[in-house]
């Protein structure tokens, strides 16, 4: 993958993430970072050592402290063609996947 094509995901993300709270009112994205960096995720009840970098968690208050819909994951994704990303129905690129 180009490095500037990299850094341009990467410095997109921020923008994209204020078009999906624009689009998504009631919500918020990493509270404690003012909804501006990515954060580490591990589930310890798996049974192995894990870690997931997620660009935001989105929280909704509205659900309570309990219900699973509290939260959503956001992935701020970009393409420079629609080759490289796809035309609705296809597949997700592998990168993306993993």
């Amino acid at each position: 993958m180009n490095a500037d094509r990299a850094a341009w995901g990467h410095i997109a993300e921020e923008s994209l993430a204020k078009w999906w709270l624009h689009n998504n009112p009631g919500w918020h994205l990493n509270v404690a970072r003012r909804g501006r960096a990515e954060i580490a995720y591990t589930n310890d009840d798996l049974p192995f050592p894990n870690m997931a970098t997620i660009d935001r968690r989105a929280m909704n208050r509205k659900y309570g402290t309990t219900s699973p819909e509290r939260f959503h994951i956001i992935e701020c994704k970009t393409a420079m063609t629609m080759n490289d990303w796809g035309r609705p129905m296809n597949r997700i690129p592998s990168h993306t996947i993993t």
